[in-house]
């Protein structure tokens, strides 16, 4: 199409120029890396909170396990003639169905118990410890008995396997006789 002004000519052309391609490429190109990038952050964000999430999940559950059992039936530990505590540090492994003193208990992504830390698809590990106040040492050997006035406390911690980050911890007091 051809335009006449002030009396000379001027021919314009249609279509893009190749400057004009390589900036819209380049647009294009930066708004496509941008959400990929904003994509990553938003799935990675979800991702943790779906550990945090489960690791308070497999925290809480078994410290409900522990008040099942109740403060009678739990395992006794050691005593420490320095702190005049009692503490137990283990887990239940529910492959066997028992305590295991200094053991520790090994979970998957959807909180299902796995046989051991190199498992398939294992992301936390939990470990409990129970300690005891107001006890009655048997300063002959390292074991005590509980009294009247004995108090019991159990700690669960989660870990994430992949670092050893401690992703949940809490605690409750266990009372003999319950309540």
């Amino acid at each position: 199409m051809a335009t006449t002004m002030a009396g000379s000519r001027r021919r314009t052309r249609l279509g893009f120029t190749i400057i004009e391609g390589i900036v819209a490429a380049l647009i294009m190109a930066l708004a496509i890396a941008g959400m990929f990038a904003g994509w990553n952050a938003i799935d990675w964000r979800y991702y943790s909170t779906r550990e945090a999430v489960q690791a308070a999940q497999i925290g809480r559950g078994e410290l409900e396990r522990a008040k099942v059992y109740g403060a009678d039936n739990l395992p006794v530990g050691s005593y420490d003639t320095n702190t005049q505590l009692g503490t137990w540090t283990g887990s239940y492994i529910s492959s066997s169905g028992t305590w295991s003193s200094g053991g520790t208990a090994y979970y998957d992504l959807t909180g299902t118990p796995v046989a051991s830390s190199t498992a398939a698809g294992v992301k936390f590990s939990a470990q409990m410890t129970i300690t005891d106040s107001d006890v009655r040492p048997n300063l002959a050997n390292t074991s005590y008995a509980f009294t009247v006035t004995s108090k019991r406390a159990a700690v669960i911690t989660v870990r994430r396997i992949s670092d050893s980050q401690i992703l949940f911890t809490q605690g409750t007091n266990l009372v003999r006789g319950g309540i």
